[in-house]
């Protein structure tokens, strides 16, 4: 019995043991599997959660190919707009450009009407939205470009408005606007070009000096006699540098307006007439400076065969001056410039005051004071000073050239948007 309890003992201590092997086996065995089962689960939960991501890719693919639609339409208006502002400014200044060069005898009606047809032509030459357009002429409207806007004008003009709240009546399509209610595009173009118009008055001084020579304080022989100017003289060369002036203007300027007056008294042209101390002239009108030069030239050709004057009355002509502007040209949108040039002081009185009296109404007064004493030099830079202008100094004909081409450097006109 006993080895039988022994054998029985043992037997049921292995097994003991190899139940507890066998549990520490299992519960190894089994930490693997649960791993499996928790990867097993989260993959059932992703499945379950798989459709959801595919609406939220459509919705921003829907929203981002509205922007697209949208950024294309926005595109094109753009375009469209610059396009129709192109032709709107590239016709208005052409318009204008006619009209300001224009320097015919024709009534104003007729030059505006040759104005807005080149206006036309150009407008409908410019493609707008991948087509030209048709316009009226009368769209073109001629006036004056104030501080207060622009007003329209049946007399003279020195601007020209294009203003147009569409420039085609059914629009323009447009590709994606559609969907969102919206089907065409409404262009609208303003433009207004001006140039300021100069009238200006060449006032020169024909009194007897002028007939001495450049540089030369004294007349021929070291007399002063009377006698019509000789090659040498400041006449002479005065002619020649007004005559160089009017043909770098007419270039440049073409609008330009110039008139002539001279101022030279004492002259008696018959014996039994007394002295005209204050002879002033108006030797031309203003006129297109194309036309104008034809006209100075002969005058001051003409004056180049006569005996000169004796007294320099300057504060004369600067009031004869005042009735060219007053009855020949307007305040109302021009720039109105006196040129005056003399070798003297007044002697018929001070011109400070009827310089004032010009230069409260806007006119620029430029001198030159040419190859004289000082005497007359610090008046001449008053008056310039006064009103506005250049105070030019002049002792030979280099520099007399200089200083008109100084002056004119000042006249160009020019147009502005």
């Amino acid at each position: 019995c006993l080895p039988t309890l022994i054998l029985v003992c043992k037997l049921s201590y292995h097994a003991f043991s190899m139940r507890n092997t066998m549990n520490q086996f299992n519960y190894q065995a089994l930490r693997p599997s649960s791993r499996i089962r928790q990867w097993h689960n989260r993959t059932r939960r992703s499945q379950q959660r798989r459709g959801g991501m595919i609406v939220l890719v459509a919705t921003s693919l829907i929203v981002l190919l509205a922007f697209a639609a949208l950024i294309v339409d926005i595109a094109w208006i753009s375009v469209i707009q610059t396009e129709a502002q192109v032709a709107s400014d590239l016709s208005t200044r052409g318009a204008l450009n006619s009209f300001v060069n224009d320097h015919s005898e024709d009534p104003y009606d007729v030059r505006v009407e040759r104005a807005r047809a080149v206006g036309e032509t150009i407008y409908e030459s410019v493609t707008i939205g991948q087509s030209t357009l048709d316009i009226d002429p009368e769209e073109f409207k001629f006036g004056f470009d104030l501080e207060d806007g622009f007003v329209e004008d049946d007399r003279f003009a020195n601007a020209v408005r294009l203003n147009l709240d569409k420039v085609k009546a059914d629009g323009f399509r447009l590709f994606f606007a559609p969907i969102f209610g919206t089907d065409s595009y409404d262009a609208g173009a303003s433009t207004t070009v001006s140039f300021t118009p100069i009238d200006v008055v060449l006032c020169l001084d024909i009194s007897r000096s002028m007939a001495w020579a450049v540089g030369n304080n004294q007349g021929p022989g070291g007399v002063t006699i009377d006698i019509p100017p000789v090659p040498g003289s400041r006449w002479l060369a005065l002619v020649d540098a007004v005559e160089s002036f009017l043909e770098k203007a007419d270039e440049r300027s073409p609008s330009l307006r110039i008139s002539l007056v001279t101022f030279g008294g004492g002259v008696r042209r018959r014996v039994d007439t007394p002295w005209d101390k204050t002879r002033t002239r108006v030797e031309t009108d203003l006129e297109f400076i194309g036309a104008a030069r034809n006209s100075i030239d002969t005058r001051m050709d003409f004056i180049s065969s006569s005996v000169l004057g004796w007294t320099t009355p300057i504060r004369e002509a600067l009031s004869l001056t005042h009735d060219v502007f007053l009855d020949q040209s307007s305040s109302e949108g021009v720039r109105r410039v006196v040129i005056l040039l003399s070798d003297g002081a007044a002697t018929t009185g001070s011109p400070i005051g009827t310089a004032s009296d010009l230069a409260a109404e806007g006119v620029i007064i430029n001198t030159i004071y040419f190859s004289g004493s000082s005497q007359g030099r610090a008046p001449m830079q008053q008056i310039a000073s006064i009103a506005g202008g250049l105070a030019l100094d002049a002792d030979s004909k280099i520099e007399l050239d200089q200083a008109f081409n100084q002056i004119l450097s000042q006249l160009s006109v020019r147009i502005v948007e």
